[in-house]
């Protein structure tokens, strides 16, 4: 551990690190998200590093799993809402999500990820940039890998 980490306190997390891994997998699974597929290094250790991020989030009681059915959806609750809207719930990936990516240049990871939540959660763009803090940061992160499904 770094200096710099950040403290832990056991007792406000929701989850065990093994159920939030387990929430994580569950998502892999269902989008069949190969991780050890990627082409690039670069790419799978970025994907790694926001799985890892993901559980943390879901420890922590940000992120849930919801069974619609086959649907596999997932519920967001927001600790700094920018508005009257409490949670996000993220839809499941379709070919229409992936078409509000085109027209981004695929180097603009933030612009297609904010694209993808938008129409995953059905809240106007202008409502995603208004997040902050580690709302933004779970989305950002639940976002790369919903590209990937």
């Amino acid at each position: 551990m770094s200096v710099f980490s950040l403290s832990k306190d056991e007792s406000k997390y929701k989850l065990s690190p093994e159920a939030a891994l387990e929430q994580v997998r569950q998502l892999l699974d269902h989008y069949k998200i190969d991780i050890d597929a990627l082409p690039e290094r670069r790419d799978r250790q970025a994907v790694e590093g926001a799985c890892h991020k993901l559980v943390g989030y879901y420890r922590m009681g940000l992120l849930e799993n919801a069974r619609e059915g086959s649907a596999l959806k997932v519920r967001q609750h927001l600790q700094a809402p920018p508005g009257e809207t409490k949670e996000l719930l993220w839809d499941k990936m379709t070919a229409k999500a992936k078409l509000a990516t085109d027209g981004f240049d695929a180097n603009d990871r933030y612009a297609r990820v904010y694209a993808l939540i938008a129409c995953l959660t059905g809240l106007p763009i202008e409502a995603i940039t208004r997040l902050e803090g580690v709302d933004l940061a779970a989305a950002e992160d639940l976002g790369v890998l919903f590209l990937l499904g």
